[in-house]
């Protein structure tokens, strides 16, 4: 169900849904964390994938900083969906860019760039930490 402009809602949930500290929610694993919330604004984004490259390559940096902070909790299949985000964003472009290359090469054409190192780093990184989330994954 969804809320409306100005309505109230209480919610309950476990302290680690409300990003307290890992050690807060082990010491008292069965705490409840409550929280009264008003709804003020709704801000509709366009989607990620409509977004320039730049922008997308920002929302995957956040989805790889959020994915190492799920991993530090022990939060792991949370982490590899958050790795997952961020390559959705940016991983078809790179792709794309290095085939257009190794045709160009061949070929003898030189391309355009349109991804630079920097985010040829972030998708490798995405990458690696996808695989190494996905060994904690039993």
């Amino acid at each position: 169900q969804r809320m409306r402009l100005g309505e109230v809602c209480a919610i309950r949930s476990v302290p680690a849904a409300f990003g307290l500290a890992l050690g807060v929610c082990k010491a008292r694993p069965t705490a409840e964390t409550k929280a009264v919330v008003r709804l003020v604004k709704v801000q509709r984004l366009p989607a990620v994938m409509d977004c320039p490259l730049q922008d997308r390559m920002s929302e995957a940096k956040k989805k790889k900083e959020r994915g190492i902070f799920l991993f530090g909790r022990d939060e792991f299949q949370a982490a590899e969906y958050s790795f997952n985000l961020g390559l959705s964003y940016i991983a078809e472009k790179c792709h794309k860019q290095i085939a257009a290359e190794c045709e160009a090469e061949q070929d003898g054409v030189a391309q355009d760039e349109f991804c630079s190192e920097e985010h040829f780093l972030l998708c490798g990184s995405l990458y690696t930490n996808l695989a190494l989330v996905q060994l904690k994954i039993p």
